[in-house]
């Protein structure tokens, strides 16, 4: 979905957004291996020459900071990206009809206030909560289409 997104996008002129390429080498055994790509799953930029980080993220109730979920390495660039003026944002798809925008804000909220410290049940919280996208995050499925670049011009 996210790549008819960025056609669009870049049909209108608004944005340049490519997903990053996974690169496969042949190993001494005969075999692929992919190499690990660093960074996020797309990177771009938006007309006036701003930088977009994207990483895409599919998960059911709560989406976990770990090496199933959000690295906590892509959450840590992300901010960064953020801090130096580029938009940095979270696409997180629950379903085909639920996906939220969690910018940059919300993801800085989220770190330095929620991530890792104590919940209801005293455990530190290492995931962040469907009810807190629901309500901090920003629904960009649209007749059929992800549409979230005008939420990331006023970021």
């Amino acid at each position: 979905m996210l790549e008819q997104t960025h056609q669009l996008y870049r049909n209108q002129g608004r944005a340049d957004i490519n997903r990053r390429e996974i690169r496969a080498i042949q190993g001494r055994d005969g075999k692929l291996h992919y190499v690990k790509r660093e960074g996020f799953d797309y990177e771009g930029c938006m007309r006036g020459g701003r930088s977009v980080a994207v990483e895409a993220k599919e998960a059911m109730d709560r989406l976990p900071i770990n090496d199933r979920g959000l690295k906590q390495h892509q959450l840590q660039a992300l901010l960064l990206r953020g801090r130096l003026g580029g938009a940095a944002a979270v696409i997180w798809m629950v379903s085909r009809n639920e996906v939220y925008l969690l910018d940059y804000h919300f993801l800085e909220y989220f770190y330095n206030n929620v991530y890792n410290k104590p919940g209801s049940r005293g455990k530190p919280i290492k995931s962040i909560p469907l009810k807190m996208a629901r309500e901090k995050g920003t629904q960009v499925m649209k007749n059929g289409l992800v549409d979230y670049l005008d939420h990331l011009y006023g970021q």
